[in-house]
């Protein structure tokens, strides 16, 4: 009946006032919406759909029907009489890859700050996604990524209602919304958001709750002292899987928090460790206890590693698939995709044996894990082998079905637009997608705020690996990666991309055209439009002032306020036009006010690095940009941990404390000339 509702609503909103469902009255269009017979399509999600005098959309299940009537209100035209017409057709569809996830709506790589928290209040943020889930329903997205990564369930007071009621509608659409957590704690980068995030089940201790805490797997020397996965404080937190006690704890913990937001996706993070050398040191370094119950030092064996983490992952698995809900309906094993991620997972100028020990280890764990269901494995971007003969996903998703226990991988692709790379608002490199050809979940590690076009991108290479729009080959190793760095580091896009132009049209209609210019948009140094300072604010306080190159640094922000401000003028001509949907206009609105700060905030910190800087007039700007955010922006977030502009405030103190720094810096030049 769900489905029925959700189908009627569709049909409304393609046909407004003029749709009927009045069985007495005679229909102008009838469309017969039926199962189809089992066995006779691919996928669940497939579906016909046949137009002729009456329309007809058949499918195994409620998500086909959905993805059926998404497709035909896609087909629409309208005739010369103003009403509705139709082309007749027949298309059989269904998706390359099982789990599509196409969206993320976080502001901090997949972990952190909810994006589309705007400051207008809870009610406001619950519709918009509401408009986003609906969203991903109209272009067949399937996952996006939601929340994390901190196991909150106190952010504002009836936050564990308003998820579990989102996560509800998100299933009844078909979309799972993806929640992620560390498994173990995480030192941290220093400076990092995350830097000290809890863990499920907190350090490794002796006993609990109080016992000696101690290290297991921590790796002496001989790497990056910055990199999380080596610091002291994550070797303790959580990482030793032989402690019976700390996996119980773990177990209890997840099965609590699944059981509060009932989740579609767990996007389960261990030991942040990409490189096989890196673990295979970590695991050199396990306590005795690990010793003791896997001697083994090879990471791909039952005996070794391979066991330990899979033996951590079993006992959080069935936490997870514990979780019923008779009122909801929510069943842990059938509604909660696990996603486990790291240790190791990966990159692509791994070597051919590197990346073989990768593939026994994660082959070994699925083995272990049997025929436990609706688990994934993530691993990183991976193309062709080093010989050029085998696309290394590919064959390790094979290998999963033929030597393990048939789970599927998930194929984490970083790709630009992503606040990691770049603050770009589209790249073109979900054209590599079909690199990844066997994944059961592909997630292009953009598409977020302001980017709903980067998202439909995302999609059409998610739903068909070969699409039509065409993709990017290369018939070795070598070319792959070169073309990889294009789109996801310099991000060279087509000269005319008839996808994106497609994707454009579909949110922003005859404003298209302007909005792709503003897509387009960057200075000489590839800099692009300041519509979300985070990561360029990041990179900006991360350092003091008399560690920045000043030159680079006032030539770089100088560049970025030029083009934020070209990029405001563009997005008032896009408002002059009026759209179908109202999210999109409300987008374009935020946007505009977003680009006004950041031109603002660019134009300072320029000033700053300038050589004559006036730091009385500089500390007054600042005062005025405060007063602008003030008088000029609202304030009603529902959480200090979510929204982008909810941090303005904060960088702008943070600005002034560093022209006060660079104030002190100056001078001591100046009385040391």
């Amino acid at each position: 009946m769900e489905t029925v509702r959700i189908v009627e609503g569709e049909l409304r909103r393609m046909a407004g006032e003029y749709c009927s469902f009045d069985s007495r009255e005679k229909a102008d269009l009838t469309i017969c919406l039926k199962p189809a017979g089992k066995g006779l399509m691919p996928s669940g999600e497939a579906y016909r759909l046949s137009v002729t005098d009456e329309i007809g959309i058949e499918s195994p299940t409620d998500a086909g029907i959905l993805y059926g009537i998404a497709s035909l209100v896609q087909l629409r035209r309208s005739n010369a009489k103003g009403g509705m017409a139709f082309p007749k057709c027949e298309i059989e569809d269904y998706p390359d890859v099982p789990y599509r996830f196409a969206s993320r709506w976080l502001i901090e790589l997949e972990c952190a700050r909810m994006a589309y928290d705007w400051g207008d209040g809870r009610e406001n943020l619950l519709e918009r996604y509401r408009k986003k889930i609906d969203f991903c329903m109209r272009y067949k997205i399937n996952a996006a990524f939601f929340e994390g990564f901190e196991w909150k369930t106190d952010k504002y007071p009836g936050y564990i209602d308003d998820i579990k009621g989102l996560n509800l509608y998100a299933r009844s659409r078909n979309v799972r919304l993806t929640f992620g957590g560390h498994v173990i704690g995480y030192g941290g980068v220093p400076g990092h958001t995350m830097a000290g995030a809890k863990g499920l089940g907190g350090f490794n201790r002796v006993s609990y709750p109080d016992g000696a805490i101690y290290d297991c797997g921590r790796t002496p020397g001989g790497f990056n002292p910055f990199q999380p996965s080596v610091s002291s404080d994550t070797m303790r937190n959580g990482t030793c899987r032989s402690n019976d006690a700390l996996n119980r704890l773990k177990q209890l913990e997840i099965a609590d928090y699944v059981r509060q937001v009932e989740p579609g996706v767990l996007y389960l993070h261990s030991e942040d460790i990409s490189m096989y050398e890196e673990f295979r040191q970590m695991w050199l370094h396990r306590c005795e206890a690990c010793r003791h119950r896997w001697p083994s030092d090879e990471i791909a064996s039952r005996e070794g590693a391979a066991g330990a983490i899979a033996h951590g992952f079993q006992s959080i698995y069935d936490g997870i698939a514990s979780v019923r809900n008779p009122e909801t309906g929510f069943n842990g094993t059938r509604d909660c995709l696990v996603v486990f991620v790291s240790p190791t997972y990966g990159k692509y100028h791994e070597s051919d044996a590197d990346w073989g020990e990768i593939s026994d280890f994660w082959t070994t764990i699925s083995k272990e894990l049997g025929n436990r269901e609706r688990i994934l494995f993530g691993v990183r971007e991976q193309f062709w082998s080093e010989d050029g003969k085998t696309k290394r996903i590919p064959a390790l998703a094979e290998r999963l079905i033929a030597e393990g226990g048939g789970h599927g991988l998930f194929a984490f692709a970083v790709g630009g637009a992503d606040l990691f790379k770049n603050s770009a608002l589209f790249s073109a490199a979900p054209r590599l997608n079909h690199f990844y050809q066997g994944a059961a979940g592909i997630f292009n590690f953009n598409g977020g705020l302001f980017a709903s076009a980067q998202e439909i991108y995302n999609s059409e290479y998610t739903w068909n690996l070969f699409s039509p729009f065409g993709r990017d080959e290369a018939g070795d190793r070598e070319s792959a990666i070169v073309l990889y760095r294009k789109r996801s580091e310099e991000m060279v896009h087509l000269p005319e991309d008839r996808l994106l132009r497609m994707a454009l049209r579909l949110c922003y209609e005859d404003a298209a055209p302007v909005m792709e210019a503003f897509y387009a948009l960057r200075d000489e140094e590839n800099h692009f439009p300041l519509a979300i300072p985070y990561r360029l604010c990041r990179l900006l306080f991360s350092k003091r002032f008399e560690e920045h190159d000043r030159v680079k640094q006032e030539r770089q922000w100088r560049g970025l306020n030029k083009v934020t401000v070209r990029a405001g003028e563009l997005v008032d001509r896009a408002l002059e036009y009026p759209l179908f949907e109202s999210f999109f206009t409300e987008e374009l609105r935020y946007l505009k006010g977003c680009l006004a700060f950041g031109a603002r905030f660019s134009e300072v910190v320029a000033e700053v690095f300038a050589a004559t800087s006036d730091f009385n007039a500089l500390h007054h700007r600042i005062e005025e940009l405060r007063n602008f955010v003030c008088e000029g922006y609202p304030s009603d977030f529902t959480s200090v941990d979510d929204g982008e502009m909810n941090l303005w405030p904060t960088y702008l103190d943070r600005l002034d404390a560093f022209i006060g720094e660079t104030e002190m810096t100056v001078q001591g030049y100046r009385e040391d000339a």
